[in-house]
């Protein structure tokens, strides 16, 4: 009788283990969400102010906040290069963002005091059978799109960064062409590309998913021009034109496969615009670099659970400033949408019709009446530069500088491994959130 009793409790212990290990508690959790689809946007020279004056400016026009500023995580991001000075520029802030690693300004994807190269967040990506698509709305082989592929001592070395990019064996370029020194050149490093398996698409209609679907593909409506190596600014655009939305919305729809994407899609001409202190244009750069996140937003809809979109900036180009001396505490933004063009096309309207009907031009451009005697320089880019500054200030906009400077920039996500992009963080640690929410490994 007690080996049958014994027999007994043993058997109702093992169907109460078995149980309590298939619980609905158990049988029900999932694994870890791995972000099998990477966005990274960088909005070149994009500061704080930049996003903040943007959307001040939304706000007044009865629309909504740009949607990046919706995203559940933010974090304060230094953008700090190891130059004495410290200030960085886009080659050593890429690098950082790309890489994990800083560098000195003007260098590319390495250290020039060692020799040591760096490897990329696509580069691995690109080991790990991931799809790797670059995109931008100025050159490829310009320095934030160059810091994930090329490993070069200087930025300046346009050649040699496109010989890179054709090596890189990425699946994607799209946006902006070439920067080469002429004609010749370009087609020296369109020949290279091609004989690298390169397809070349110059407007949508080529292109034909099941035909390319295992082919590599550099798509630009410029990559055979000299200088048409970036897309238009957004004030400056006509109505038919592929602004950087349409690329990533192509882009997403080429590298889309069971293995996953990484995607980095930069925002270049916010930094170009600010870099001439013309807030109307800037303004609405960064309202184009929101469309293109847009798009990535839709698709984050459709796979909220294998997707992690990372939007940042590489580093403040301005010291683009919420308020002027003239205008003390008032602003009035809506005064930007008197400038019917970018300073930088207003130039070339200016030099085009001679300097003395500059008074009509601004007039016609700009709603402003001028003296005759305002304008002290008969230089074109000068004239455009004071027109612009003089609208700068009457809409409470102020710069501080025609170059970088060194404060913070706000990183934004959403999606699988987000929660990491809070608090106070450096741009070196970008990528190893990135590597964490992918699980991604480097192959040796």
């Amino acid at each position: 009788m007690k080996t049958i009793r014994f027999l007994k409790l043993a058997l109702l212990f093992v169907a109460i283990t078995g149980l309590l290990s298939f619980s609905p508690k158990s049988e029900n959790m999932k694994p870890k969400p791995v972000a099998k689809y990477v966005f990274l946007f960088i909005g070149d020279g994009m500061g704080i102010n930049h996003i903040l004056i943007t959307n001040e400016y939304l706000k007044m026009h009865g629309k909504a906040a740009l949607s990046f500023t919706k995203l559940p995580y933010f974090a304060l991001t230094t953008t700090n290069c190891i130059d004495s000075m410290r200030i960085t520029d886009s080659a050593a802030a890429g690098t950082a963002i790309a890489t994990g690693k800083k560098t000195k300004s003007g260098v590319l994807g390495m250290l020039p005091t060692t020799g040591e190269k760096f490897i990329s967040i696509a580069e691995i990506a690109k080991q790990n059978n991931m799809k790797v698509g670059i995109l931008s709305s100025v050159g490829m082989n310009h320095a934030t799109p160059a810091a994930f592929y090329a490993k070069q001592k200087s930025r300046s070395m346009y050649k040699e960064i496109a010989e890179d990019m054709a090596l890189s064996q990425f699946d994607l370029f799209a946006g902006g062409g070439l920067y080469a020194a002429d004609q010749t050149e370009l087609q020296y490093l369109l020949n290279n590309l091609k004989s690298n398996n390169y397809n070349f698409i110059f407007n949508e209609t080529q292109f034909n998913k099941k035909e390319h679907s295992n082919k590599k593909i550099y798509y630009s409506v410029n990559a055979d021009k000299i200088p048409g190596y970036a897309i238009p600014y957004r004030i400056d655009q006509k109505e038919n034109d592929v602004v950087l939305a349409d690329y990533v919305r192509f882009g997403i729809d080429y590298l889309e496969n069971p293995n996953g994407f990484f995607m980095m899609a930069e925002g270049g001409k916010i930094d170009w615009s600010s870099h001439d202190n013309d807030g109307a244009t800037t303004v609405q750069e960064v309202i184009d670099f929101d469309l293109a996140v847009q798009e990535a937003l839709k698709f984050y809809e459709k796979h909220p659970d294998e997707t992690l979109i990372v939007i940042t900036a590489d580093h403040e180009t301005g010291g683009f400033s919420y308020g002027s001396r003239e205008m003390a505490y008032k602003t009035d933004f809506l005064k930007i949408d008197n400038q019917k063009m970018s300073e930088e096309v207003f130039a070339e309207e200016l030099t085009e019709n001679k300097t003395e009907t500059a008074n009509k031009l601004v007039a016609k451009n700009f709603s402003l009446i001028l003296k005759d005697d305002y304008f002290k320089t008969t230089s074109s880019k000068e004239i455009s530069n004071q027109v612009t500054d003089s609208l700068n200030r009457s809409a409470g906009i102020w710069w501080t500088t025609g170059a970088h400077t060194g404060t913070a920039v706000l990183t934004y996500a959403i999606g699988v491994g987000s929660s990491q992009f809070t608090g106070f963080i450096d741009n070196t640690d970008i990528i190893k959130f990135i590597k964490k929410s992918a699980v991604i490994e480097i192959k040796q």
